[in-house]
């Protein structure tokens, strides 16, 4: 078995009835070196299976392909030799301590695989089928692919996840644009969803904010990794980005060490994540530059990309999903406005809507113009999409005045951003 480069345990209902099986499964690999491909789709991996499969995946240096769709073994604590593993009942005697968790696991033992990822060095291909993920499992990716080793992932397939929501989606779409290796996403159905109840949120524009993790938790780690990893393209110290409350000298040395955090116990820090101003520029400039540091700018590959996922859904509700998401996180062009619009006649007024207010340093006459085509037949601009005409004629360079704003409009939140950025740097 030395030589043995592809093998298919699918559908053999293995760990249906203890994870005893899904460990000696998950620890095979280890001793197959020459394996390149290993398709465990439809079987019952719970959090002893995929602990196992996790540390495979670390270990071994040749295995590209991984199928683990259709697991049946998520949110499920299992038997193990006709008694729980101890540090399993540990695990899940304090994550299930939140009363809305209502006594179910608090994550999906599927995120200690998407853990792994990051220390696969041959990995290329990853197909998480209808696995019941969510956003936890999507930045728990997103976190490890930013660190992966080796070669760089090259498809991922997430399909039959339906229940992803906005800031799922949101991750995948940042997977999709700094993951440069990535060809193939797919993504057919998406739902809107919230993240589980312990589950802690992360804004990639501003992820100020105080924290309290759980290191035991997947989504916890990746998030601290995450924080950790952002404060390399900031020109000041990490201790002044950081405060933490205890801990602090450990977690900064471990990370100096190998880029790793502890798997125990818990973290409450503050994290500030500096404008970082320039004073010698005009309103607009200033404006444009928070948006390139807090937002991912969208080359011309990285649109087809997108363009390709958004074509691809399946119905009018996964495509409204899918633009709100990219108007957080996305720094588009007035030409890919204008292509997303017409794949869709449906959505043309939706997209523009949603959209344009992610396009920084808007030209006001292709805006206009953008706006008056894509307008339903005998609408109004004025009456109709009063939100669209004010963005384009406000001015941040001389913003006085009163300000009536509905933060349920693309539009309105987008004004309000730049007169935040204004009042901090004339503030400063």
């Amino acid at each position: 078995l030395t030589y043995l480069q592809e093998l298919g345990l699918a559908d053999m209902a293995i760990g249906r009835r203890s994870q005893d099986v899904p460990c000696l499964v998950g620890e095979l690999p280890l001793s197959l070196p020459g394996l390149k491909s290993l398709n465990l789709s439809g079987n019952f991996f719970s959090f002893e299976g995929c602990k196992a499969l996790a540390h495979s995946l670390e270990g071994h240096g040749n295995l590209e392909v991984l199928d683990l769709s259709f697991n049946a073994g998520g949110f499920v604590l299992t038997e193990s030799a006709g008694a729980v593993n101890i540090e399993v009942e540990n695990l899940f005697t304090v994550l299930r301590s939140d009363s809305r968790s209502q006594g179910i696991a608090a994550f999906n033992p599927i995120s200690l695989v998407c853990e792994g990822i990051g220390k696969s060095k041959s990995l290329t291909t990853l197909k998480l089928a209808g696995c019941q993920l969510n956003f936890d499992e999507d930045f728990i990716l997103e976190d490890a692919l930013q660190s992966k080793q080796g070669c760089g992932l090259e498809e991922l397939d997430l399909s039959n996840n339906a229940f992803q929501g906005v800031m799922g989606v949101r991750c995948l779409l940042r997977i999709l644009i700094t993951h440069k290796s990535l060809k193939t996403l797919h993504l057919s159905q998406i739902r809107e969803a919230l993240p589980s109840c312990v589950a802690v949120p992360y804004e990639q524009s501003d992820p100020t904010a105080h924290y309290t993790l759980n290191l035991m938790h997947p989504q916890h780690r990746a998030l601290l990794r995450m924080l950790l990893r952002r404060c390399k393209s900031q020109s000041r110290p990490i201790t002044e980005l950081f405060k933490f409350e205890e801990r602090g000298d450990e977690i900064l040395k471990l990370w100096g060490k190998n880029q790793s955090v502890p798997h125990q116990g818990s973290v409450s820090f503050a994290f500030r994540f500096p404008m970082e101003l320039g004073m010698k520029i005009e309103a607009t400039q200033l404006i444009s530059r928070v948006n390139e540091k807090r937002k991912l700018k969208v080359g011309l590959v990285d649109f087809v990309k997108v363009a390709q996922l958004f074509n691809g859904l399946a119905d009018l509700e996964a495509r409204l999903l899918f633009l709100e998401a990219m108007a957080v996180d996305l720094n588009l062009k007035l030409s890919h406005v204008r292509y997303l619009s017409e794949l869709d006649p449906v959505l043309r007024t939706d997209v523009v809507d949603r959209l344009l207010p992610a396009v920084p340093e808007i030209n006001t006459l292709g805006g206009f113009d953008l706006a008056v085509t894509c307008g339903h037949h005998g609408a109004s601009l004025v009456r109709d999409r009063a939100s669209i005409v004010n963005l384009l004629l406000f001015n941040p360079a001389c913003a006085d005045g009163r300000y009536d704003f509905d933060v349920s409009e693309p539009a309105h939140r987008k004004m309000l951003d730049d007169l935040i950025i204004v009042n901090h740097w004339e503030r400063d």
